[in-house]
């Protein structure tokens, strides 16, 4: 939802229908309440209880930076009419494109003439003859159809899923921009404008969250969740009452959080260089809001912010964001669809340790027989039904091949709201799974001799190059030249490299693509669809999708295409010759070290790619995190040990 809501304050507007500023001479003859009301003579002074009044109070009262009363926007406004220049004019005008100028109406020589607008905008006005009432007319009629549609509902839609993002945007841009400018013959190209300085976060905040608790008055508690870089999910727990009396006060919710907590190890040790001082804010980013997982909570993911108001730059969640926009700058728009592997283990009746799924002795992949035990059969139709409550509707599901093993499909969504969704509806499975008195673990292979568990990524370019060949190619070539190092994200912890077998439906080990070859790290699907076969549920899947973006995109940029064939074979059946004839002659590390020492080194390909765009601070403070974590897991006595550890806390 926040590449709507972005698209929504960077696209820019054509007022089509504006009428002429008023020179300074016959200012002093209107009013200023005038600008909420169209009443006159002692009939105005009703309009300071409208709530168009009280709204306008207070977005200007914080744009002129005064008290909020209605006297004091007057003296602020007054004063700036005062100052030399037209600053306040242009920036009362900031964001519109270009003014279609209506000056049929009353004014004369009162009024400016149409060209002289031009001035305010980016663009020169144009005059267009007395529409009003025939428009008005038109517009009531469709007002009463109930076929009208505005930016204020595009997020209402699209969270009903009658529209994707993608279109949301487009109507957005057909809504401000496209439809005037071609109606009109203007002939403007579309310039994004940058973040808006006026815009009101805390405010539309407030007015979501109120919209939300009206939709679900039963939610008592917020959860602001994050991921550190050990991908362990860390949360605070709000109470409503709290989180609406700070948005009441126009603040953002936020809490203080320590410097350390993008450096903590799952132990809550630091990893080295990492100290205890200083303090970031954690901040809700409430456009994610969703019930779950548990009664009466909902759950919204959180930012990192430094105390001044820039975000924090070893921030995962605000890492992706930025390698989206990066990517955008390039025309490149994407869609991600996750796939949940997930393994429902029992608990022991004494100890409450985990074990193999009890119950399950015909479980294999995609049968029937596995939903014939009623406590699975009604925990599944559970999860699904919680899932879509929480705005979440499953593409499918279907049993795996390992004991205990499903896979929950999600649908395809822009990709920071694919990771959100990624992480909401995991925690639902696994909330829902406990309330059974089950254990549900991503762990990459619970089984050594049955297949792994996985998060297989769906990913397709939607932006107009997208099924451009060339662009695709080049795109997929430069995640391949990058795998090495993109793995350190995708297979992020050691035990993700027990499941990195051969023959096991897995991605096999060498780096190389085939079209719907599911013994190859990518697998091509159609087009610019392709799947990434080589990533586990122990990944920080913001890093990681940032990680496979910015390669794929530096790519791109470097415009060369693939220097692999289309493997139609399983290549660890090749031998060297059949593999050269593809093109294959690297495998993917063996260990999660190996990965780490590529990625430290940072090679001349990594600091074009991967280490380019997240930076060194990022990567080095995740190589530091990793090979701490790879220190504490050694020192673990046994292979049992390790197996609990991890099916414990993933």
């Amino acid at each position: 939802m926040d590449e709507l809501i972005q698209a929504i304050h960077t696209t820019p507007i054509i007022d089509n229908h504006a009428h002429p500023l008023l020179k300074p001479s016959a200012i002093s003859k209107y009013p200023l309440l005038t600008i909420t009301t169209e009443a006159h003579g002692p009939a105005i002074e009703a309009t300071k209880s409208s709530l168009s009044h009280i709204r306008a109070v207070n977005q200007l009262s914080k744009v002129l930076k005064c008290e909020v009363t209605w006297d004091a926007v007057e003296k602020a406004v007054q004063a700036e009419r005062e100052k030399n220049g037209l600053d306040w004019e242009k920036r009362c005008f900031e964001g519109i494109e270009t003014l279609l100028v209506d000056d049929g109406l009353d004014g004369g020589d009162e009024v400016f003439d149409y060209g002289w607008h031009d001035h305010l905008v980016e663009s020169p006005c144009k005059r267009i003859v007395r529409i009003e009432k025939v428009a008005e007319n038109i517009i009531q009629d469709i007002l009463e159809s109930g076929k009208i549609t505005g930016p204020e509902v595009l997020p209402e839609h699209v969270q009903k899923k009658a529209m994707s993002i993608p279109q949301a945007i487009q109507a957005v841009q057909n809504i401000f921009f496209h439809t005037s400018n071609k109606l009109y013959n203007l002939d403007l190209q579309l310039k994004l404008l940058p973040s808006p300085r006026l815009l009101d976060t805390s405010t539309q905040d407030l007015q979501h969250f109120k919209t939300f608790l009206a939709e679900h008055p039963e939610v008592k508690h917020i959860r602001l969740q994050y991921e550190d870089y050990t991908a362990t999910s860390r949360l605070r727990v709000i109470p409503v009452k709290k989180a609406l009396q700070v948005l009441t006060d126009n603040k953002a919710l936020e809490v203080g959080i320590t410097k350390a907590s993008l450096g903590l190890l799952q132990n809550d040790t630091l990893a080295p260089g990492v100290t205890a001082t200083g303090e970031y804010k954690l901040r809700a980013v409430l456009s994610t809001l969703r019930l779950g997982p548990g009664q009466g909570f909902a759950s919204a993911q959180a930012e990192f912010y430094e105390l001044d108001g820039t975000p924090a730059v070893l921030c995962p969640r605000s890492i992706l964001r930025r390698t989206i926009k990066k990517a955008a700058a390039e025309n490149l728009t994407f869609l991600l669809g996750f796939e949940i592997e997930i393994v429902f283990l029992s608990r022991h009746p004494t100890d409450y340790q985990p074990e193999t799924l009890t119950h399950a002795a015909a479980h294999v992949w995609s049968s029937a027989r596995a939903l014939d035990v009623p406590r699975m059969i009604h925990m599944l139709s559970e999860i699904n039904e919680i899932l879509s409550e929480a705005g979440i509707d499953l593409e499918q599901w279907h049993p795996e091949g390992a004991t205990g093993q499903y896979e929950f499909v999600l649908p395809p969504l822009t990709p920071l709201e694919a990771v959100d969704t990624l992480l909401h509806a995991r925690e639902i499975i696994v909330a829902v799974a406990a309330s059974h008195g089950l254990r549900a673990t991503l762990h990459p292979k619970p089984f050594a001799s049955k297949c792994g568990t996985a998060a297989h990524i769906h990913l397709s370019i939607t932006s107009s190059i997208g099924e451009d060949k060339t662009v695709y190619e080049a795109f997929y070539q430069g995640i391949l030249q990058n795998l090495n190092q993109i793995t350190a994200f995708t297979y992020s912890h050691a035990v993700s490299y027990d499941r990195v077998k051969d023959g096991f439906w897995a991605g096999g080990r060498w780096i190389c693509w085939g079209t719907q070859n599911r013994e190859t790290p990518l697998r091509k699907i159609g087009g610019s669809h392709w799947e990434i076969k080589c990533v586990d549920g122990l990944a920080n899947m913001y890093l990681a999708v940032a990680a496979i973006l910015a390669a794929g995109t530096e790519g791109v940029i470097g415009g060369k295409g693939l220097q692999f064939g289309d493997c139609d074979v399983d290549p660890a059946e090749l031998d060297e010759e059949g593999r050269k004839g593809f093109g294959i002659t690297e495998m993917i590390h063996g260990s999660l070290e190996g990965a780490l020492r590529g990625l430290g080194e940072g090679g001349s390909s990594v600091r074009e790619g991967v280490r380019k765009w997240l930076g060194d601070e990022v990567v080095d403070r995740y190589v530091a995190v990793k090979t701490a974590e790879l220190e504490m897991m050694g020192s673990m006595r046994g292979v049992l040990e390790k197996w609990r550890w991890i099916v414990e806390r993933y």
